[in-house]
């Protein structure tokens, strides 16, 4: 599978009605939640996960692999598709990183400038990216120095990602945040990755 491939009718389809609801006058909450329901981004192989990061590697951009393929790579096995790409990187890193991305054919999507926290770590800014296959990356704006890492594996290939606690703090935090099953679904599949990679729920949680 390519950068260049085309997405289907059906992506193409609700694509175009998910544009129209982000352009209607709506509060965000309720947008976000007919996003979720309306579209789904088409999923991402394991193949082009690794083909995504890799480009990154030659303009040395630290990146740090997060979210539902995160939570797979620290169980070393794919338990379910991702319909994206959730990378950390530097801030200072995102230009650079547009650029090399943008090779895959990969363009600037959407925005969120607003601050979040993932587990004690501090978003500062998100950028989503969507290739000519309408494949989704994420890029996520921390400062990663001190962040603890663990060696996680996609497709008996070494990738970077957060420590079980980490990421197990981050599922948790956002989990009032899953409003549909599939979400839901996908937040209780990821928790249980991660704790069977050895991360133990933080006291009172």
């Amino acid at each position: 599978m390519t950068g260049r491939q085309r997405p289907g009718a059906w992506t193409r389809l609700t694509g175009a009605v998910n544009a129209a609801i982000w352009r209607a006058p709506l509060p965000r909450r309720l947008t976000t939640l007919l996003s979720l329901i309306v579209y789904r981004n088409p999923a991402v192989p394991a193949s082009w996960l690794l083909t995504t990061v890799a480009t990154l590697e030659p303009a040395g951009i630290q990146w740090v692999l997060i979210g539902g393929w995160a939570a797979d790579a620290l169980a070393s096995k794919q338990l379910r598709p991702h319909r994206d790409i959730d990378l950390l990187i530097e801030e200072h890193d995102l230009e650079r990183a547009r650029t090399a991305l943008s090779t895959l054919g990969y363009k600037p999507w959407h925005s969120d400038p607003d601050p979040w926290p993932l587990g004690d770590l501090e978003i500062t800014r998100a950028e989503a990216l969507r290739d000519p296959a309408m494949r989704v990356v994420e890029l996520h704006c921390a400062e990663l120095g001190g962040l603890e890492l663990a060696a996680g594996c996609v497709a008996g290939q070494p990738v970077r990602c957060p420590a079980p606690d980490i990421q197990l703090q981050a599922q948790l935090d956002r989990a009032g945040r899953a409003w549909t099953p599939e979400q839901r679904r996908s937040r209780r599949l990821n928790i249980e990755a991660i704790e069977g990679a050895g991360a133990h729920p933080p006291a009172g949680a």
